[in-house]
């Protein structure tokens, strides 16, 4: 499979380093099987390693180890679409358009055209703090869903999450971040 870059992102296990290169990758959308990777400034994670990592298998403890661009872009594929899922079961209706970042810190999901038409309603008729209170109130109480997909698709341990929405771009983003790998 070759990306848009001429890249062969299937053996490719170096994230990108130019701001040419990152620019392309974050203009991607996630669930053509196309990563979402988005890597720290100069690529590395601060660690002397590039690229994201995880656990061999994800929570023994084992030596933890880079993997390759494709592992990075179905695992961001997998998170979106079960983001995605969770959120279409949940609220009758799901977001539009999805983006997850990884990095080894943490997984960051970007949904587009979240709200229902009943929220829309409320929005347009000045009850937005209605909007907020109740999707807040409602991520709390199924947090444990959101957390179990992305723990099964990185093998990665949350410790926490995030919600957040966005009344006037009718947008959320969806933080998880990692338990610190052992060295």
């Amino acid at each position: 499979m070759h990306n848009s870059d001429g890249r062969d992102g299937s053996s490719e296990s170096l994230p990108p380093t130019s701001p040419a290169e990152i620019g392309a990758l974050s203009d991607r959308l996630d669930g053509d099987g196309r990563d979402g990777y988005h890597p720290d400034g100069d690529g590395r994670d601060g660690d002397g390693r590039d690229g994201y990592h995880r656990d061999g298998d994800g929570r023994d403890g084992s030596p933890a180890s880079t993997i390759s661009r494709a592992e990075i872009g179905a695992i961001s594929s997998a998170i979106s679409r079960d983001i995605v899922r969770i959120h279409a079961e949940l609220y009758g209706r799901g977001p539009t358009k999805a983006k997850t970042y990884l990095d080894e810190d943490f997984a960051l999901c970007i949904l587009q055209e979240i709200f229902t038409p009943g929220e829309r309603t409320l929005v347009e008729r000045d009850h937005a703090d209605q909007v907020m209170a109740m999707r807040h109130a409602f991520q709390l109480a199924v947090e444990k869903q959101f957390v179990e997909a992305v723990e099964s698709a990185t093998g990665r341990t949350v410790k926490a999450f995030f919600s957040q929405i966005h009344i006037g771009s009718d947008s959320a983003a969806e933080l998880f971040l990692f338990e610190r790998q052992p060295e």
